[in-house]
């Protein structure tokens, strides 16, 4: 038994509620390979299991995000090598006396009330269960905020009664055959989401069924027992904590190795269980996820400092723990900090060039000392193997920015350089037409593209009109929320009042208007969004972003009339694709503007950017219009 503590509470949730002032041990403590990105590698999580064994931790969940028959084909039974895979699991986690919970997230095109769908979605559990897997989860977590189906919003009240409609009927399921089932909720944070949504699915949902719920944010700088007491009243049952620590997927250049910290002393007397989702790099993950064992073992007592030292010399070896702990003073920063790289990869920071190649070269030196000492040691060549790509990926970045004209240098600081981005915009007296032989056309970047997709921008008094030319045949047109998931243009106005240009913040209005059908313009929308957290460092950093209707419903929220108030919008077909005419009442003065085209092109989707740094929710790289005289 290579278990250092065994508990069993997570199946079946029946452990004693101890008073929410004990300091007691956490009752379930694991890992849940839910992130998104490249997943990991059968050698990864059969390396994973092993660790978890040697450590003490209890549960491992099987959910990656871009696993195609956990989530996107989630209805094509897994082919007979990846199940194969999946026993193979199934037996290693047996052996580290693990228990293995197989997550199924088919929230992205279920319909809720097909009898079919749900047929299809018990057969997949069904060809899971018989390899030996009696844990299992409904996730529907990152999927539409919205019933998407007529006859689901002819059955359902809302989207929580689907929700519990499901997990009821799957848990009853399940339970006749002595297995058990968890809910990963649409609403699973403090951060966003619908509050009323997650107080609906408490009240409907078998109270028999754990509940995630990953804290005040999505990746939570602190989770104590208040919090956690406040949704178990929410949920109506104690809280299964989805931790996103050490989780990587929203800042990939990035790795996290310091120890567990912000958890409280008491946490384990408030919930059911804390599963940690880890990064993208399973062995860099261990280092972490041993300090978690530690945490849970005796929150108590518990020292991040400590517990970080014991796993280092645990895993690698006293030699070369001290080697491997210079790397966590370079990399052991956390979500809510800036860490010593951050700045290459936002746009808008100032940049310490001394510290940022102090910390490279200290990385880099430390990786190559440990280089040696792997041979015999698979764990330690694992970290290696994880980190070398991160460090000569930062190198990289250090030296783009250094020859980029973007960036300026001075006094031994590199700034972003907004200005470079000044776009003139010619003023005129009347409205000019779409086909108006005056107007200044600017072509839109890609990196590969080459449709020559342009735009003219002109000021009449206090509006400004924008005309957009896409010499490209539409492709998916779709409406409401999801204009952003099909062929369209987005125009973001930045408002008056932003105090960090992190990230898009309130009044900031954002403009969505689809690419045209037939001869009818369609209808746009307008909403508002507010970016804080650690979604405001993804957004930032995300070149490729769009406003899809997860990115919409989400985190926006419909624009007041008076902040849509003499916006027009119109369009019409041309022999290759389309011309939009967009008019936006701006005030005295112009605003800092993004304006990205969306297109389909051979089977793709790039996306087309006014400004020469295409980061579409990042103001930062807003285009700083300029009015000129006629």
């Amino acid at each position: 038994m290579k278990r250092l503590v065994l508990w069993t509470c997570f199946a079946a949730l029946a452990c004693a509620a101890p008073n929410q002032r004990d300091a007691v041990p956490i009752p379930v403590a694991g890992v849940i390979e839910g992130f998104w990105g490249p997943p990991w590698s059968h050698d990864d999580r059969l390396a994973m299991l092993d660790f978890m064994g040697d450590v003490g931790l209890t549960d491992y969940v099987y959910a990656p995000k871009d696993d195609p028959y956990h989530r996107l084909r989630w209805r094509d039974p897994y082919p007979p090598d990846r199940l194969a895979q999946l026993g193979a699991l199934v037996a290693a986690a047996d052996d580290a006396d693990v228990h293995f919970h197989f997550a199924i997230s088919p929230g992205v095109s279920m319909a809720y009330s097909d009898t079919a769908d749900y047929r299809i979605l018990r057969d997949k559990l069904a060809a899971v269960a018989a390899l030996g897997v009696s844990r299992f989860a409904f996730f529907v977590d990152d999927v539409p905020p919205n019933l998407d189906h007529d006859a689901d919003r002819t059955r359902y009240d809302d989207l929580a009664a689907a929700h519990a409609d499901i997990a009821n009927r799957l848990a009853a399921d399940l339970r006749a055959e002595g297995a058990t089932l968890s809910v990963t909720p649409t609403t699973y944070t403090d951060a966003w989401g619908d509050p009323v949504y997650a107080d609906r699915l408490g009240a409907l949902l078998d109270p028999e069924i754990p509940l995630f719920w990953t804290g005040s944010d999505v990746v939570s700088a602190t989770i104590d027992a208040d919090e956690a007491a406040r949704w178990e009243q929410r949920f109506g049952r104690k809280v299964l904590i989805w931790d996103n620590y050490p989780v990587n997927d929203f800042a990939r250049w990035r790795p996290f190795l310091g120890p567990f910290d912000g958890r409280g002393a008491y946490l384990g007397s408030a919930i059911a269980g804390l599963i940690a989702n880890p990064m993208n790099e399973a062995h860099a993950s261990m280092l972490p996820l041993a300090t978690l064992a530690a945490y849970a073992r005796d929150p108590g007592t518990y020292d991040p400092a400590v517990a970080i030292s014991d796993a280092a010399a645990m895993l690698y070896g006293p030699d070369a723990a001290p080697l491997v702990l210079t790397l966590v003073g370079v990399w052991g920063s956390y979500a809510h900090e800036p860490g010593p790289f951050e700045t290459l990869f936002l746009p808008g920071h100032p940049i310490d060039s001394a510290a940022v190649a102090t910390n490279l070269a200290t990385a880099t030196e430390t990786l190559d000392a440990l280089q040696p000492l792997t041979a015999d040691r698979p764990r330690l060549a694992g970290l290696v193997a994880d980190l070398e790509p991160l460090a000569a990926r930062t190198a990289a970045r250090w030296q783009e920015i250094l020859d980029d004209p973007h960036y300026l240098a001075r006094d031994g600081v590199v700034r972003y350089d907004p200005a470079i981005d000044r776009l003139p915009v010619p003023t005129a007296t009347e409205t000019p037409g779409d086909d108006d032989p005056a107007l200044a056309w600017r072509p839109l970047t890609h990196p590969t593209a080459r449709a020559p997709v342009r735009a003219a921008l002109v000021a009449v008094g206090d509006t400004l009109h924008v005309v957009v030319d896409v010499p490209v045949r539409t492709g998916a047109v779709l409406s409401d929320l999801q204009i952003g998931d099909g062929d369209h243009i987005a125009l973001v106005v930045q408002g008056d009042d932003v105090t960090d240009r992190q990230h898009v913040d309130p009044p900031d209005v954002v403009l969505l208007f689809p690419a045209p059908t037939g001869d009818a313009t369609p209808a746009w929308r307008a909403s508002v969004q507010d970016y804080t957290g650690m979604v405001a460092k993804y957004v930032a950093d995300n070149r490729g972003m769009t406003y899809g209707e997860f990115h919409v419903g989400t985190f926006g929220v419909a624009a007041s009339p008076a902040q849509t108030a003499g916006v027009r919008y119109a369009t019409r077909r041309t022999r290759r694709g389309y011309r939009a005419t967009i008019a936006v009442p701006v005030g005295a003065s112009l605003p800092r503007v993004s304006l990205t085209v969306t297109t389909s092109e051979d089977g793709r989707r790039p996306t087309y950017g006014l400004a020469s740094r295409n980061y579409p929710t990042n103001p930062a790289t807003f285009v700083t219009l300029v009015a000129e005289d006629p």
